[in-house]
């Protein structure tokens, strides 16, 4: 059944469903607190903070990472996969993920722009924010600093190797996440449609900072992005899923090992539709 991702209710239903299946129990208390969190965030309920103003980095972005991280550990879970992934660290990465674009929020006195300004430095102002946000519940030192690592494992061109992971389980939690946010979003049946409004982010961060001209290529249209979007395909993210994620997103074939990898045949089924749109 597809899911509603625009709906928080939805997910979280969604979610607490996922982790019976991982753990025995759906954890309530907390996957509702989490969603309550970021959705607050994203609104512009936290005190000196506005609500997000990105259109492709949105809300649903981050609960479409979210349901593909979990079923991730789902895989694991059913594959016996080593070292075992415990509660802890398991509730730690669903508020990595929820977190992990919180870097494009705006303060109440930045009026200048959207967040999509932030883009080359969003990861980093997402480990601050979520430092900011979870240290007013109650999380600790330790907690927050794997949760910053792993919303580190997001960056497209971090080298993950310069992660001090505090052990295995963080590792492979930061790699499932990473995963996650590629595969999530390019496996959005929309994604093709939604690629012009990750152009005008991209043309506003070359606008406000200097230096992601260095990082971020200047598309001259957004069907100059949408074109390219195989080729990033092919050469950037699956080689990052396949080598630095270490393959996990196999665990999202069902049935495990051998059955059909819905995120991949949905992310080919963009690319299909788009070198179609584009074939000359």
């Amino acid at each position: 059944m597809q899911i509603n991702t625009k709906n928080p209710a939805a997910v979280e239903n969604e979610i607490k469903l996922i982790l019976s299946n991982i753990c025995g129990t759906n954890e309530t208390k907390f996957v509702h607190e989490a969603i309550e969190w970021i959705v607050e965030c994203f609104d512009g309920r936290f005190d000196g903070f506005q609500s997000i103003d990105v259109k492709y980095h949105d809300l649903e972005h981050t609960f479409q990472g979210l349901i593909c991280m979990t079923k991730i550990f789902q895989g694991l879970r059913q594959a016996k996969f080593v070292p075992e992934i415990n509660k802890e660290t398991l509730k730690l990465a669903i508020l990595a993920i929820l977190f992990h674009d919180s870097g494009y929020l705006k303060s109440k006195s930045d009026i200048i722009g959207t967040g999509a300004k932030y883009t080359l430095i969003h990861v980093h102002r997402s480990a601050e924010f979520a430092e900011l946000y979870l240290s007013k519940k109650g999380f600790s030192k330790n907690q927050i600093e794997s949760i910053q690592r792993m919303i580190h494992c997001t960056g497209i061109r971090v080298d993950l190797n310069q992660i001090q992971f505090k052990n295995e389980q963080e590792r492979i939690a930061g790699l499932a996440l990473g995963s996650a946010d590629l595969l999530g979003q390019m496996a959005d049946s929309c994604y093709v449609e939604k690629l012009p409004e990750l152009f005008y982010e991209f043309q506003e961060a070359l606008k406000y900072d200097p230096k992601a001209k260095d990082v971020i290529q200047n598309f001259e249209s957004p069907e100059e992005l949408i074109a390219q979007t195989p080729n990033f395909w092919k050469n950037i993210v699956l080689p990052r899923l396949e080598k630095d994620f270490i393959g996990l997103y196999k665990y999202l074939n069902d049935p495990w090992p051998d059955g059909p990898n819905p995120y991949i045949k949905a992310i080919e089924k963009n690319m299909e539709k788009i070198k179609q749109l584009y074939s000359t």
